[in-house]
């Protein structure tokens, strides 16, 4: 199955301290959410890079982080 393919991360401290850092530094300003934070962070503890069309929801990260 095609979701049996998928990487699955936990969620541990450290992602749970990076992605409430994010909300703390971009949550007013760019209107980050807490899904959007996790997932940022998740992909930068990880040293992975993320897919979306919509970069807008990822002020902490910069064009490398990114999957073109």
């Amino acid at each position: 199955m095609f979701l049996d393919s998928l990487l699955h991360l936990q969620l541990d401290d450290q992602i749970g301290k990076t992605a409430g850092e994010y909300i703390n530094v971009y949550g007013k300003s760019h209107a980050v959410t807490l899904a959007d934070a996790l997932i940022a962070a998740a992909a930068k503890t990880n040293s992975l890079k993320i897919w979306t069309l919509n970069r807008k929801h990822y002020p902490m990260l910069g064009d490398k982080d990114f999957i073109e």
